[in-house]
């Protein structure tokens, strides 16, 4: 049994679909083909079975993805501790929103590519749809969320702090001379929404809900798409403050005077707890927590 074969198992399983594992694997489709094929031989099993234009784990392919996780890992272990250059190596893939790696991760990842300059990081926009597979599956290492609320099982979360949230609009917008705005006033508004930092804006939503209230939502794939529209006056967006600090001293957006409850969210950080923590990936974990503790 190879481990290149096992990689490229995992990666069939994950996607179950041979050509994105082979763009993936940067490997033709037929060498992936062949691999399982060579792995299915090897141990006599059949791991994918194919329904219609679907394929789909055989029971047997369900009990090799949990052990070839963590063999592979293990590979990972060994080379980590073992490596005879001693400078290490590898990567690092995780789901972040946009808000922590523009503001908060920046400084943490600054020192940490100092310290391993041969590690590869790669940052995912946060994304609720398979957030719970790819943690499940190995697919990223870790994730960060702001919420106040995780459902998920066999994950470990760690809270680092919490972030003042603000709702805002334009200066000329019609909710921006009142007094006071609550979740009447949002009757018929439309919220601006980034989708990728979608989690806490749900509690806020939860508010208008339980009020009755009726407001259209618009979601942007990045801040900045979002900021445009809401120079325009298209609607009020409830958003981390950090994230347009300078615009409100500056006068480009308003802080609307919110009296709801909801005004802050939490930031954690999650893995799975079958997740073996690499040196790298403990030193990263172990950096981002101490960022938060003294502020940066």
């Amino acid at each position: 049994m190879e481990l290149r074969h096992l990689k490229t198992f995992t990666v069939v399983a994950r996607h179950l679909n041979f050509t994105r594992a082979s763009e993936e694997l940067h490997y033709a489709q037929s060498s992936v083909s062949a691999q399982i094929q060579a792995l299915e031989e090897d141990l006599g099993v059949k791991l994918f079975d194919r329904i219609g234009k679907r394929i789909v784990l055989t029971n047997a392919g369900e009990r090799l993805w949990g052990y070839a996780k963590r063999m592979l890992g293990m590979t990972e272990e060994v080379r980590a501790e073992v490596s005879a250059s001693g400078e290490a190596r590898g990567s690092l893939t995780m789901r972040v929103p946009e808000t922590m790696s523009a503001f908060h991760l920046v400084p943490v990842l600054e020192e940490f590519h100092r310290e391993f300059p041969r590690v590869r990081v790669t940052f995912i926009p946060c994304d609720d749809s398979g957030l719970r597979e790819e943690l499940n599956t190995g697919a990223i290492d870790l994730a960060f969320l702001m919420t106040e609320d995780v459902t998920m099982d066999h994950v470990n979360v760690r809270m680092l702090g919490t972030e003042r949230l603000v709702l805002a609009a334009s200066p000329d917008h019609r909710l921006a001379g009142l007094a006071e705005v609550g979740p009447l006033d949002m009757e018929g508004e439309t919220r601006l929404m980034c989708r990728a930092d979608c989690r806490y804006r749900k509690p806020f939503e939860a508010i208008l809900r339980d009020e009755g209230i009726n407001s259209d939502l618009l979601q942007f794939s990045n801040l900045r798409s979002l900021k445009a529209c809401l120079d325009r006056g298209m609607g009020v967006t409830i958003i981390p403050e950090l994230t347009i600090r300078e615009d409100l001293v500056s006068g480009r957006y308003v802080e609307l005077p919110w009296t709801g409850d909801y005004n802050e969210t939490s930031i954690i950080m999650i893995w799975h707890n079958e997740k073996w923590r690499s040196p790298v990936l403990k030193a990263f974990m172990d950096k981002v927590e101490k960022a938060f503790s003294t502020g940066y």
